[in-house]
């Protein structure tokens, strides 16, 4: 049995390649700027050393994946920026809003608190950017600055803490919701998954104790009968024994066998009648028995069903169910009816036993019952058929019971 593992989600391994290809985007930009601006050998020595960190950082990605990781290649690109926006006619430059892309980044992907110290940083960079502007040696040709450029200074700096706080407060607040939504998704698929397990095992073992629950009771009844027959007799019983023992051996055999193989995440697709045929083939094969006849509708040869290993088992612990049921009868007959009804796969599962209590029959397959050939394995099959969006209904009928399931089919093919 193969469980599939779902992984968390991990911010650093979704985004590290969109910094990576933003990383190359403030390079080439910077490359022009400076080439334009004939910038002095101390700027491209910087840019040189930032471009020179990109390959580096490619191949550390797996150990660059975690959040303080990341936190601090986005710290990196602000001081970077800032340098080259610096370099560019400093505040005033064209793309010093460039410098809220490592904030929004920083919001989407890191933790609140790794996320807040990003865009701080940010904005006393753009703080430090109108500083340095600001400064009387920066701008010679203005004495002094007059107050309305200290003013629009000013302003350039409140608009950009103002945007760089409400883009960080609602980006982290959404962020987190979308994690905490990511994460019960996660917990509901890991739920399930660990359900559909035991769902799988409980099956299996349900289907274990009806392969060998009749080879059982016959060795038992031979060896009760040993001490009151003849040593010819005795000798004829122990034969028989064996062939009961070799036959439990050989079902424990067949599921070992559906066990290793069996995935209850795998999904399968088949035509409808082969399907129902070689499940019929393969059940009767441990149950022969019993005379079990088949009844398939013309119209199924051109449907197809999806389906996994958990809905063969349940239709086979039905099929072992009403084995039992008419296992006393001198001729046990199970008739198997597959027909086309309103777009689903009708499937009436009819034995010859002697009926069940009307007062168990609308606890079969909900709950577990005790009764005779029904019980945890018609719990089982029922919650395995409803996952496949299936149903069961079980009445009674004048001789017998007849259990009726319900399955969407994928498809009906076009007749040639």
């Amino acid at each position: 049995m193969r469980a599939n593992l779902f992984v968390s989600f991990s911010p650093g391994n979704s985004l590290f390649p969109q910094l990576i290809e933003l990383r190359v985007i403030y390079a080439l930009t910077a490359v022009i700027s400076g080439y334009l601006a004939q910038l002095s050998g101390l700027y491209w020595l910087i840019l040189g050393i930032y471009i020179a960190l990109n390959p580096l950082s490619y191949l550390l990605r797996q150990r660059l994946v975690s959040l303080p990781a990341l936190a601090l290649l986005l710290i990196v690109d602000v001081l970077a920026l800032s340098y080259f926006i610096y370099a560019n006619n400093g505040v005033l430059s064209g793309w010093v809003s460039a410098l809220l892309l490592p904030a929004v980044i920083g919001s989407l992907s890191l933790s609140r608190i790794l996320a807040w110290m990003t865009t701080i940083v940010a904005m006393l960079c753009y703080a430090l950017l109108i500083f340095i502007y600001l400064l009387p040696a920066a701008q010679p040709h203005m004495h002094l600055h007059s107050s309305n450029m200290n003013e629009h200074m000013l302003g350039m700096l409140i608009t950009f803490w103002v945007s760089a706080f409400l883009i960080t407060a609602f980006i982290t607040a959404q962020a987190r919701i979308l994690r905490e939504q990511h994460q019960h998704i996660m917990q509901q698929q890991q739920r399930q998954l660990r359900d559909e397990q035991i769902m799988a095992v409980a099956t299996l073992t349900a289907n274990t104790a009806h392969h060998i629950a009749t080879p059982l009771a016959s060795a038992q009844m031979l060896v009760d009968e040993l001490d009151e027959l003849t040593e010819i007799e005795r000798h004829e019983h122990q034969q028989l024994l064996t062939q009961q023992l070799q036959r439990c051996q050989h079902a424990l055999d067949t599921v070992i066998q559906q066990g290793k193989s069996f995935d209850p995440q795998k999904y399968q697709r088949s035509q409808v009648t082969q399907w129902l045929t070689q499940l019929c083939d393969s059940w009767w094969l441990t149950h022969n028995e019993v005379v079990l006849e088949r009844q398939f509708d013309e119209q199924l040869t051109h449907c197809s069903i999806e389906y996994k290993d958990s809905l063969n088992l349940a239709i086979a612990n039905i099929l072992d169910n009403a084995a039992r049921a008419c296992a006393n009868n001198q001729r046990a007959q199970i008739i198997l009816q597959a027909q086309l009804n309103q777009q689903q796969l009708l499937i009436n599962i009819i034995d010859n036993g002697e009926g069940i209590d009307d007062a168990l029959i609308d606890q079969l397959g909900r709950h577990f019952v005790s009764g005779k050939g029904y019980g945890i394995g018609l719990a089982l099959a029922n919650a395995s058929i409803e996952q496949a969006g299936g149903s069961v209904f079980i009445r009674n009928l004048t001789e017998g019971v007849c259990t009726e399931i319900r399955l969407p089919l994928i498809a009906q093919e076009n007749q040639p």
